[in-house]
C-alpha cells in the first residue's frame, strides 16, 4: 500500500512518542546508523573514517569490525589502548597512532585474512607488553593469511614479544600464512625475544 508523505509522518510521530515529524524523521533515521560498540565523542579511544562520516570506539576489536569488507577507513588512536580481544581486519584499513599507542593484554591478536583484505600501519607503535617492560606474551601478534595483506609503512614500530619454535608449532611477532606482509623504509619489528628468527614467521610472501 502506498504511505503519503503526511500518513509517513505521522508513523514516524508515532514511533518516537509523538514529537514533531521533521524532529522524529531525524530521530529515526540516526539510530539506524549507529554501529556496534560505538560509543559517543567524548567517551571515544579510537576513531573510525568511513567517506565523511567518522565513528568512535572503546574497543580496538569493535572498530575494526566496524568496517565492511569493501570499505576503506582510517583508524586514529586518540590515546593509549590495548588489545583485550581477537581483532579480524576486514576492508582496507590504516591505522594510525601519533603519539598513542597499543598494548597487547595476554595473547590476543590482530589477523587480516582473505583477498581483498589489508591492513597498514603508519606512525604507531605496537608493544607486546602491559606491565613495565617484562616480555609476557608468547603468541603471535599480527597474523596475514589466506590472501590477507598487512603492511609496515613508515612510523610502524612492532616491539617487545617473545617468540618460540617447536617442532609443530612456531609463534612469532607477525605470521604469514598464504598472506603477504610487507615493510616499508622506515617500518621495524624489534627487542623481541629470544631472538631474530622469531621476529616473522613465514609461509607466505615477505617484503
Amino acid at each position: 500500500r502506498h504511505i503519503g508523505r503526511k500518513s509517513l509522518n505521522e508513523h514516524f510521530t508515532g514511533l518516537v512518542g509523538g514529537v514533531e515529524p521533521e524532529e522524529a524523521k531525524t530521530l529515526v533515521w540516526a539510530r539506524t546508523k549507529v554501529k556496534p560498540g560505538s560509543v559517543p565523542e567524548a567517551e571515544g579511544e579510537i576513531s573510525v573514517q568511513i567517506g565523511a562520516e567518522t565513528t568512535y570506539f572503546k574497543s580496538l576489536a569493535a572498530a575494526f569490525a566496524s568496517v565492511a569488507t569493501d570499505e576503506v577507513a582510517r583508524v586514529t588512536l586518540l590515546t593509549n589502548v590495548l588489545i583485550d580481544a581477537e581483532a579480524a581486519v576486514k576492508g582496507n584499513v590504516t591505522l594510525t597512532g601519533g603519539e598513542y599507542g597499543i598494548y597487547r593484554l595476554d595473547n590476543y591478536r590482530i589477523t587480516v585474512s582473505g583477498a581483498g583484505n589489508s591492513l597498514c600501519l603508519t606512525n604507531v607503535t605496537v608493544n607486546g607488553v602491559y606491565f613495565g617492560n617484562r616480555i609476557t606474551s608468547t603468541c603471535t601478534l599480527f597474523r596475514s593469511e589466506d590472501g590477507g595483506l598487512l603492511t609496515l609503512d613508515d612510523g610502524a614500530v612492532i616491539q617487545k614479544l617473545r617468540g618460540f619454535s617447536t617442532v609443530s608449532r612456531t609463534e612469532a611477532a607477525v605470521s604469514v600464512h598464504d598472506g603477504l606482509l610487507t615493510m616499508r623504509d622506515g617500518s621495524i619489528i624489534r627487542n623481541c625475544k629470544p631472538d631474530d628468527e622469531d621476529y616473522v614467521c613465514a609461509g607466505g610472501g615477505v617484503i
